[in-house]
């Protein structure tokens, strides 16, 4: 069964998804106003119960969403259904999508900084390769022997000069420079990302994991 035919099944059109309730067969309830577990007697669901009584509904809770094949009232079958507003059955499905969210700023920073594609990369750290050779024995250094760091002859801007490389050595200056600043940016990326996730699983609440990943400072990059 899918999503929309889930929502259809267990909520209503005039129900306000961001302040109802679901309950399973067992009497558990949830509260989607705090992305939790509540109880019959709490007043925050009495009030709710009368106001969605005065506004012409049943006061009564939706029925728990049930797995289509083994009939199981479980918080995936719920989340099947809560998702599609950016809600959550419970704090830790809503860190988890904090720290994919992370995950995917942290990797849109790094493409900024490549050009995609696993070939490019094969190029890159060939590139690399041949550059740390060709500064290690400058004196054996030639095209003939470094083909890839050859390819960028013209283009490159030596650092030393400021100018165009003329050789081998003068694109592998350049290479190594590129790589050094890439590394430093890698790492603040790499510690944002990790300091952030730290911050959202540590989160005893939600509102506290909503404003971890919020605080997270991410590098600026050149």
């Amino acid at each position: 069964m899918s999503n929309s035919a889930l929502t259809s099944a267990f909520l209503a059109p005039q129900i306000d998804p961001f302040d109802h309730y679901w309950q399973r067969d067992n009497g558990d309830l949830f509260a989607s106003a705090k992305s939790g577990m509540a109880t019959a007697l709490d007043p925050d669901f009495l009030a709710w119960a009368a106001r969605n009584t005065a506004s012409g509904g049943t006061g009564r809770p939706s029925i728990w969403p049930r797995d289509p094949i083994t009939g199981q009232q479980t918080m995936v079958t719920l989340q099947a259904v809560l998702v599609q507003w950016g809600l959550y059955a419970s704090l830790d499905s809503r860190k988890a999508a904090l720290k994919a969210e992370i995950d995917a700023k942290a990797e849109a920073l790094r493409s900024a900084l490549i050009t995609p594609g696993s070939g490019q990369a094969m190029e890159y750290q060939e590139a690399q390769a041949q550059a740390s050779a060709a500064l290690a024995a400058p004196q054996g250094a030639s095209a003939a022997l470094y083909p890839m760091l050859a390819a960028s002859i013209g283009l490159d801007l030596d650092p030393e000069t400021g100018a165009p490389a003329t050789d081998v050595l003068g694109v592998a200056r350049a290479i190594r420079v590129a790589f050094e600043g890439w590394l430093a940016a890698g790492a603040a990326i790499r510690r944002a990302r990790l300091l952030g996730k730290a911050a959202v699983d540590a989160a005893e609440t939600l509102p506290e994991a909503l404003d971890a990943a919020a605080a997270i400072v991410w590098p600026r990059l050149a």
